[in-house]
């Protein structure tokens, strides 16, 4: 949980930052260190961390994370539609979104003004902002039964309650 609070601009104490740092699984270290810079685990300090946070907050980061976290939350309200395979290419209208779900999938597409976001329901991890011809070769993984989260593209978030 103290991934998320870092990237929604709460600053950290020491003792949050060793309990981060004693607890978190790596796709929440590597989450925090792709979002606000950590090239060194060992060398963090609370002081270091929260100047990150504040450069976080300050370029609207930690905005357009809590936006997209909201967006994860209204994902898993929407009614999945049942499909084979996930429609190839996209075709979400913009401002909208759409979930769908497979035997191996269970996820969300977001266009937000030809930029587009995957939710994957089940991990609760978001996509980077995607073009369309990455958003296709995401999908185009899904269909292929991999974990297509696990690309470059996207990373994972901890789960929103």
């Amino acid at each position: 949980m103290l991934a998320q609070e870092m990237l929604t601009g709460k600053p950290v104490m020491q003792t949050e930052l060793n309990t981060f740092l004693e607890q978190a699984n790596e796709d929440e270290l590597n989450t925090v260190a792709q979002n606000l810079g950590v090239t060194d685990w060992a060398a963090e300090t609370d002081r270091t961390m929260n100047n990150r946070i504040a450069a976080w907050n300050a370029s609207g980061q930690a905005d357009l994370y809590r936006g997209k976290m909201k967006n994860l939350k209204a994902a898993k309200t929407l009614e999945p539609k049942t499909v084979d395979e996930i429609p190839v290419p996209v075709r979400v209208g913009n401002g909208k979104m759409v979930r769908y779900k497979t035997a191996e999938a269970d996820i969300a597409i977001e266009n937000d003004n030809n930029t587009f976001y995957v939710y994957d329901v089940q991990s609760s991890a978001i996509s980077t902002p995607l073009e369309r011809a990455q958003i296709n070769k995401v999908l185009r993984q899904y269909n292929e039964g991999q974990k297509a989260l696990k690309s470059e593209n996207i990373k994972p978030t901890e789960a929103v309650e």
